[in-house]
């Protein structure tokens, strides 16, 4: 529910009551796809472009990529950096600290 509101219904709602976050001037429990969790303002924020799920703000907090990227400790990367490779079809895991590259 809301806690300050600019009109009568379920969506006009300017800040939401603790434990609950504003998203488009309605208060949920969880944020949608493509935001994250702003406990600082209380508000779903959203995700960086880069990132097609997130867990904060900015380009290193992504936790899933758009389609053909891939994550590589918290970032959307085209290509999987030369101590990394590829362990699935959307994740980078690092190399071996033995090895200067790998292949997995």
């Amino acid at each position: 529910s809301c806690a300050t509101c600019d009109g009568a219904s379920a969506n006009d709602c300017l800040s939401c009551e603790s434990g609950s976050f504003l998203s488009n001037g309605e208060c949920v429990s969880e944020c949608g796809a493509g935001t994250f969790e702003n406990a600082g303002s209380g508000t779903c924020d959203a995700c960086d472009v880069s990132c097609e799920e997130c867990d904060g703000a900015g380009s290193s907090n992504c936790t899933s990529c758009a389609q053909s990227m891939f994550l590589e400790t918290g970032s959307c990367v085209n290509s999987c950096g030369s101590s990394f490779f590829s362990d699935s079809s959307t994740t980078c895991a690092p190399c071996d600290t033995s090895c200067a590259t790998c292949d997995g």
